[in-house]
């Protein structure tokens, strides 16, 4: 048994390689990187890959709006707005899709660690309180000029988004920023016969952070995750209605069957 495990270890080796790769290839899909040889990139916007995401002007002339057209309800998302102003949108655990054109170490998906920092090869810690999604790929840039010259620089920023109640899929998934709110559980697989998608919530750390009403008007709205202040952690609550004692021990069953046909498709993969 011990003279295999060398070798089985090396093949489980080479496919986490290869799936690693196949991600990151897909992101850099997902940022509009062209191969090797082809055409320059054009100057793009943090529109690509979707809408444009939230600008400093634009949540300041948000806020504005809100506080203008006064009302209870406009009290926390202003509070919401303000602290992203000052705080801007990196929190730990985040992560940034990036591609230096050219640099190879530099070309990947970054997590950011405590403190909102993001540290990268070759150049080291960058700081990213205060900055905006939007202001992210220009930040990265400005910083990766002090060690490559000329930098062409496309980045993203992704959270980690919790999908729970009545959907196929329930679990983590993670989105780019840009990603609009009502195809977060679409992702999910959708909701199934019981979900009752217009009492749909979101809640960050067990507490709601945006209502049914609230989520209902920006799914109308085409709203995204950025435009709503989303971040990693952040949990979509997908309610069903009540189930028998029968259905739910069905329910329980079922995903218990589930467990071992799961573990057994990661060895496989593994």
């Amino acid at each position: 048994m011990a003279a295999t495990c060398p070798k089985s270890c090396a093949v489980r080796s080479d496919r986490v390689r290869a799936l690693r790769t196949i991600v990151v290839a897909l992101g850099l899909a997902v940022l509009g990187v062209r191969p090797a040889g082809a055409q320059p990139l054009p100057a793009t916007g943090s529109s690509r890959g979707g809408p444009l995401l939230a600008t400093r002007a634009v949540l300041e002339a948000r806020v504005a709006a809100l506080q203008a057209a006064g009302g209870q309800s406009a009290g926390a998302e202003i509070a919401l707005l303000r602290r992203r102003l000052a705080e801007g949108d990196f929190q730990t655990g985040d992560r940034v899709l990036l591609f230096v054109q050219g640099e190879a170490e530099l070309s990947d998906t970054f997590t950011v660690q405590p403190g909102h920092e993001l540290a990268l090869p070759v150049v080291g810690t960058i700081s990213l309180y205060g900055v905006l999604r939007s202001e992210l790929e220009a930040r990265l840039e400005r910083e990766i000029a002090r060690y490559v010259r000329e930098p062409t620089v496309r980045a993203m920023a992704l959270v980690m988004i919790s999908v729970t109640g009545d959907v196929t899929r329930p679990g983590f998934y993670p989105l780019p920023v840009n990603a609009l709110v009502a195809d977060v559980v679409m992702v999910a697989g959708g909701g199934t016969r019981d979900a009752k998608l217009k009492d749909m919530r979101i809640e960050r750390g067990g507490a709601v952070l945006w209502n049914a009403a609230f989520v209902t008007r920006a799914v109308a709205e085409g709203r995204t995750l950025d435009d709503i202040a989303l971040r990693s952690g952040d949990q979509f609550v997908v309610p069903g209605r009540a189930r028998t004692s029968t259905e739910s021990g069905l329910r329980v069953v079922a995903l218990l069957l589930s467990i071992p046909v799961t573990a057994y498709t990661l060895t496989r993969i593994f």
